[in-house]
């Protein structure tokens, strides 16, 4: 062959190789896939027809594939009770019945044990990402679904499962075929116990360690960001957790920790709790100086005043949550709910319209009688206000009243827009468009 011809050779070949290289390159990547058992001497199932292959031996495990009329999968053992064949599929492992496969070559299969398995009792049951009922739905299974059991909940209420759902899922018991582990603990007290440690992540840079479920209770330490407390119990309402800290026993509010493995069985531990320890709520006086009177109405006699920054704590509500029953330095009485800044938890506070039980700041004794009513106030609503000497701006002004001062309404002028007031400096009056009339005005008479 001449030299052109052997260039001509050498190109087809060349190109050729490029042809089968990439092809010969990419199947030797593929997984092999093993040739029919039955043609290899091996043990083998040939459906029968279009058939489930099934995540464990039983007719309620969920299918995991199907398997074609004539598709032939190896078989790698069979089931305790002799009625499923384990096998290999595409997909994985699994189970195929007796009943609708044509087998070969059986006779040395080993037994697999699939394991312990509980079956489903209800109708239909909560599949659960944890044990416990406050923890996420993560899907439903019918009566007659069967599940493979992992473990248990340390009181035995809960199960460890393997479903189609997730390899570590929960199931309350008393809805499969063990039952209630309460009244039967001997139907799960031979699995192990899967629960994780229950404990509480710090979700904020300082949190307050308290004596108590509110922000009532005493301050007993600080912990920090970060930090892990192990969880012992909660409040009712789950916003508190009793907690292990370095301070010894505490609470600290759900609202700032990451709870873990904590699916609403912590037991409700409320009941240890000192309440002698409870401080709160406070109310932080939030204008220069506030009145504190003998009932929750200012209507009321005036016991004594508070000063702005002063800190009281507060006793109870009056019915309309608009007063507030206080306990100041010299005696106990009512503040305008407007006027302080509330630091605590006030629902654990009793609501009240008494008005008695008051202690006389001139004689130290409580007292058990009613409140004087003084009839309707002119509240201040503005800086400051001139009271004059008659129901018109041409009158002269007798004196000047700050903001929040509160006088007694005595009367009012012909024309409607005036009020009558026992002020500071004796008998005025005052323009209504810079009052709040407290009280009942209905009966407030004409002055000529």
């Amino acid at each position: 062959m001449g030299s052109k011809g052997h260039r001509f050779l050498l190109i087809v070949l060349f190109i050729f190789g490029l042809i089968l290289t990439p092809t010969t390159l990419y199947a030797a990547s593929l997984p092999s896939i093993p040739a029919s058992s039955s043609l290899q001497g091996g043990a083998s199932a040939s459906a029968n027809n279009l058939i489930n292959v099934r995540a464990g031996p039983g007719i309620g495990f969920w299918a995991i594939t199907l398997l074609n009329p004539g598709e032939t999968v190896p078989v790698m053992g069979v089931s305790p009770d002799g009625g499923w064949w384990y096998v290999n599929t595409a997909a994985g492992m699994g189970w195929v019945s007796k009943g609708v496969v044509t087998a070969s070559n059986t006779g040395g299969v080993p037994v697999q044990d699939p394991g312990p398995i509980v079956t489903v009792t209800a109708a239909e049951l909560n599949v659960r990402g944890g044990p416990g009922e406050a923890s996420i739905v993560v899907g439903r299974v019918n009566a007659g679904s069967q599940l493979f059991l992992l473990g248990r909940s340390g009181d035995g209420q809960w199960l460890n499962v393997r479903s189609e759902f997730g390899d570590n899922t929960w199931v309350a018991a008393r809805f499969t075929s063990l039952g209630d582990a309460t009244a039967a603990p001997s139907s799960t007290g031979s699995l192990p116990v899967t629960e994780a440690e229950t404990y509480a992540i710090v979700n904020a840079a300082y949190l307050n360690v308290r004596s108590g479920p509110s922000t009532n209770y005493a301050i007993i330490g600080t912990v920090v960001g970060g930090e892990r407390l192990p969880i012992i119990g909660r409040d009712a309402t789950r916003t508190w957790y009793n907690v292990q800290t370095v301070y010894g026993e505490g609470w600290v509010s759900a609202r700032y920790v990451a709870a873990r493995n904590e699916f609403g069985n912590a037991p409700v531990t409320t009941g240890s709790v000192d309440t002698t320890s409870q401080l709160g709520p406070f109310a932080i006086i939030n204008t220069g100086a506030l009145n504190i009177r003998s009932g929750p109405s200012a209507s009321y006699t005036v016991l004594a005043v508070t000063r702005g920054g002063d800190q009281h704590q507060i006793l109870a509500w009056d019915p309309s949550y608009s007063w507030l029953l206080i306990d100041a330095d010299t005696v106990e009485g009512w503040v305008s709910r407007r006027f302080v800044i509330i630091r605590g938890d006030t629902s654990v506070l009793p609501v009240t319209s008494a008005s008695g039980g008051v202690t006389d700041p001139n004689t130290g004794q409580t007292v058990d009688v009613p409140a004087q009513a003084l009839g309707p106030q002119a509240y201040v609503a503005t800086g400051a206000l001139n009271i004059r000497s008659g129901p018109n701006v041409a009158f002269e002004s007798i004196g000047v009243v700050y903001s929040t001062t509160r006088m007694t309404i005595t009367g009012q002028s012909p024309d409607g827009r005036w009020w009558q007031v026992s002020s500071p400096f004796g008998t005025g009056w005052v323009n209504k468009s810079y009052i709040i009339a407290e009280g009942d005005v209905s009966g407030v008479p004409v002055v000529q």
